[in-house]
């Protein structure tokens, strides 16, 4: 599984829980959908990071397993993201 270099929200997310569940380091919830933690970000600012589009830091590379495990438990495929080729 390549590491992540870039995750984001889509519109699209119903606020299911299950990014949160599966990878409380990297997702967090909103009342509106799910966001991308500032810690785990190059730029450190907590947002759906759909229109920035921010890297990944080393800390969220290391949480790629968790990314890959969130998205494909997304029932509404919200959780989008690059891989580092």
């Amino acid at each position: 599984m390549p590491d992540i270099k870039t995750v984001w929200i889509e519109e699209c997310c119903i606020g299911c829980h299950v990014c949160v569940g599966t990878a409380p380091e990297v997702f967090a919830m909103t009342a509106a959908r799910a966001v991308i933690l500032g810690p785990v970000r190059l730029d450190g600012v907590t947002s759906f990071n759909d229109d920035e589009r921010t890297d990944l830091n080393a800390e969220g590379r290391e949480s790629s397993p968790g990314i890959h495990e969130a998205a494909a438990g997304c029932p509404v495929e919200a959780i989008r993201f690059t891989s580092i080729s």
